[in-house]
């Protein structure tokens, strides 16, 4: 037997001492092989001992890996070759191959030296693991390096769930002062058994009414008719009631139990409105004398609006909501309604649990088609620190067909690329000359080509960093700070009308795959990067992190100090 030194970072029990392989097995007497010793049996001799010799090597060099067949990871992987690594995973041909077979055909990079590698060191636990974070955390405990967090569940959110995030941020901005800009999150409600459904059904109600408003002081003096008018007034003096009292919950004028407390008869009647006047195209009617006087009150109470709600700015005025499950990402099962009742009966009738979260309208259009950011950030814990990371590269997701309101298609709204690679395999369904994705840099040509050429370095990325710094920092002390655990995050961004990032969601095990040009230079930089943060940089701090720049790092904490947070 072929017997190797133990060296690891932490104790084992008998139980994983009796579940793990510390011997590399010889295989000579078990499967009776070079029982003769004729020249070709002494040169299979020799090639199994350099094999084995070569295996203990790498296992007393804390150089094994296991890296996820889930996803197309071989990028990975071959960072991890170059840096010494060899796989543990279970090759496909082992329960297929006899070991013979694979020894005497084993050549360097072939498939059957992987085969033989990976039998020679057997069960023995890797050292460096990268898997999915849907594996079940505690199973690997004892991995020296793993590519999951875990999240304490009783100590905090997890931002990586749309729930989690929901309550992070909300927590994060109510902690702001006024004067601090607050992170860009569409309004979202946790519906999980029922959480923040009155909050929901608040805010549903009073955006009809701020919807109203905003409304009539885009359309201006178009929204007015004495002679043809058939939308009562006072229905209109009912909705602007109900914001201004909310306003002044905002100023502390009134109680904040006084909330859009409308009687339900009076509700329908502004509804009523609000359809008959944004959706059918109906008139207000009022005495033309009035006319400008009720311009006047709805410029006021617009900018009242937009002082103590400035994300009311990109709301629009037709009330979309996003209902998307909390738990499931790449797009799968977003509803878009603008009808209360149609989700609430959506979420009562499905097993599924839902956040909801109202539609950014007026977001920015490149050629009149929406897109969203994908950027991405790691997070790691060595022994003295936990570490964030952000990369600059980012893919630029396109929708299949040109923006509008009036049909609430998933190729126009969902611009996920898992979702809208659908689509892109019909072209008779495409109806915008944009390809699936632009890589940052062409974005920020096409910001030059409209006059921003320094809206990316100066307003975007800046406040994107900042907002990943603020949920993480909010997020630490749910987070289990056991060294030698790291993760990658994906966000997706949308950019408004007036080049402000909104963070739409965090994505634990973000896609990798290569499916266009952009994703091949997009995902290979992220995974190689991320071997040199995770691998390279964990070892040696003067080493390079590639695109990923350390934005926030905090001393892990010990018996005698408390958390030493540094911003950077």
């Amino acid at each position: 037997m072929v017997h190797v030194e133990e060296n690891r970072c932490c104790d084992q029990s008998d139980e994983d001492e009796n579940k793990y392989s510390r011997v590399i097995p010889n295989h000579r007497s078990s499967l009776n092989l070079f029982s003769t010793k004729s020249s070709i049996e002494r040169n299979l001799s020799d090639k199994y001992d350099k094999y084995s010799d070569f295996v203990a090597q790498k296992i007393t060099s804390n150089l094994i890996c296991h890296v996820d067949n889930y996803m197309e990871l071989e990028t990975i992987r071959k960072a991890l070759r170059k840096r010494g690594f060899i796989e543990a995973n279970n090759h496909p041909w082992h329960s297929i191959v006899p070991f013979r077979t694979l020894l005497e055909k084993a050549d360097q990079n072939n498939e059957y030296e992987k085969a033989l590698l990976s039998f020679l060191v057997g069960k023995y636990p890797p050292d460096y693991m990268f898997i999915t974070p849907t594996y079940d955390y505690d199973k690997y405990d004892q991995v020296r390096v793993l590519s999951m967090l875990k999240f304490n569940k009783t100590d905090g959110f997890n931002f990586g769930q749309k729930d989690g995030l929901c309550h992070i941020i909300d927590r994060i901005n109510w902690n702001l002062d006024r004067n601090v800009p607050r992170i860009n999150y569409p309004r979202s409600y946790d519906l999980i058994d029922g959480k923040e459904l009155f909050e929901f059904h608040k805010d549903y109600r009073l955006t009809v009414a701020t919807s109203i408003v905003l409304f009539m002081r885009e359309k201006g003096t178009k929204c007015y008719s004495p002679k043809h008018g058939t939308i009562k007034l006072r229905v209109i003096d009912f909705a602007c009631h109900g914001v201004d009292t909310r306003i002044k919950q905002e100023e502390g004028l009134i109680s904040p139990r006084t909330g859009l407390d409308i009687l339900e008869i009076v509700w329908g009647q502004i509804f009523q409105a609000y359809v008959d006047l944004i959706k059918n195209g109906k008139k207000i009617k009022i005495a033309k004398e009035d006319i400008p006087e009720y311009v006047e009150k709805i410029k006021c109470l617009t900018d009242e609006i937009y002082h103590y709600w400035p994300s009311r700015k990109y709301d629009g005025y037709f009330n979309i909501w996003l209902l998307k499950p909390a738990w499931t990402g790449q797009g799968h099962g977003i509803i878009l309604s603008d009808n209360e009742n149609d989700i609430l009966e959506k979420v009562k009738r499905q097993k599924t649990k839902y956040v909801v979260q109202k539609y950014v309208e007026c977001p920015m259009l490149v050629h009149d088609t929406k897109f969203d950011l994908r950027q991405y950030f790691l997070i790691m814990i060595d022994d003295t620190h936990l570490r964030c990371f952000s990369h600059w590269i980012c893919s630029v997701k396109f929708a299949s067909e040109k923006y509008i309101l009036t049909d609430f298609s998933e190729r126009i709204h969902i611009t996920n690329s898992c979702v809208q690679q659908k689509f892109r395999n019909n072209k008779n369904e495409i109806e915008t000359d944009l390809p699936i994705l632009w890589s940052i840099n062409q974005l920020i040509e096409y910001f030059g080509s409209i006059g921003q050429p320094t809206v990316w370095d100066t307003q975007i990325y800046p406040v994107i960093k900042s907002v990943i710094l603020s949920i993480v920092e909010e997020s630490v002390s749910s987070i289990d700070l056991k060294p030698g655990r790291f993760e990658l995050f994906g966000n997706d961004w949308i950019i408004t009308s007036d080049y402000k990032p909104y963070l739409l969601e965090v994505n634990r095990c973000p896609g990798l795959s290569y499916f266009s040009p952009v994703s091949k230079i997009v995902c290979g930089t992220i995974m190689e990067d991320l071997i040199k943060v995770t691998v390279d940089y964990y070892q040696n701090k003067e080493a390079s992190t590639g695109g990923f720049e350390l934005i926030y790092e905090m001393k892990l904490p010990d018996k005698q100090n408390d958390m030493e947070k540094v911003k950077l």
